[in-house]
């Protein structure tokens, strides 16, 4: 039986305050050292966002009552797929692109039919870098919560043991009472879903952030 969770009044008002002109989702932005594998991507997103919050594979579902709140509901037909697009930076591929390309992005409102989330992997900056665009609506998490979130798809790793042919995302302990790291001194070896360790905070909060 598929699961329905009714929204909060708080929640409940950034869908009813979204309209063409006034979008109530959230951007975060990141980019890579080189270029992320698409299948990493897909496979961190579903074994740390997807399977571990139910509200990534539901969608939101209007009451016919004006009186009771919305509810979201599994959209039987989730395909990770569809929220997960791999798109090349035009040339010359320099932060002025980047910053046109996610422009774009932002123009459109999420599709009320699937899950209120798309994230765009993008290759092709900088060279052979890559960046990544996460958008969810407000009614999901706050920006705080979707900064957690992103950093929840990174490892954190010893320069020491990990390996340069490393290219795939690992699932990691996350310490949530920890102080954060201070980057290490000289050149490190990251793959390519890992951030230096200064970046790295533990996720705290983020399942308060996420309904």
């Amino acid at each position: 039986m598929p699961q329905r969770r009714d929204l909060s009044p708080a929640d409940a008002c950034w869908l009813y305050s979204e309209w063409e002109k006034n979008h109530q989702t959230v951007s975060a932005l990141l980019w890579t050292d080189r270029r992320v594998d698409p299948d990493a991507l897909r496979e961190a997103v579903q074994t740390r966002l997807v399977d571990r919050y139910p509200v990534f594979v539901q969608r939101v579902v209007m009451s016919r009552n004006p009186l009771l709140m919305p509810h979201w509901e599994d959209d039987p037909d989730f395909d990770i797929a569809r929220h997960i697009q791999v798109v090349d930076l035009p040339a010359p591929g320099d932060k002025a692109a980047l910053e046109a390309l996610v422009s774009e992005q932002r123009t459109p409102l999420l599709d009320r039919d699937h899950p209120l989330w798309t994230i765009y992997l993008i290759q092709g900056f900088q060279g052979d870098c890559s960046a990544m665009h996460l958008r969810i609506q407000h009614s999901i998490a706050d920006g705080w919560a979707l900064v957690q979130l992103f950093l929840s798809l990174t490892d954190e790793t010893d320069e020491a043991t990990d390996s340069p042919a490393e290219g795939r995302a690992q699932p990691g302990e996350v310490d949530a009472d920890g102080p954060a790291h201070d980057q290490p001194d000289g050149p490190r070896r990251e793959s390519p879903l890992r951030l230096r360790r200064r970046t790295l905070r533990a996720v705290a909060g983020l399942r308060q952030g996420l309904h």
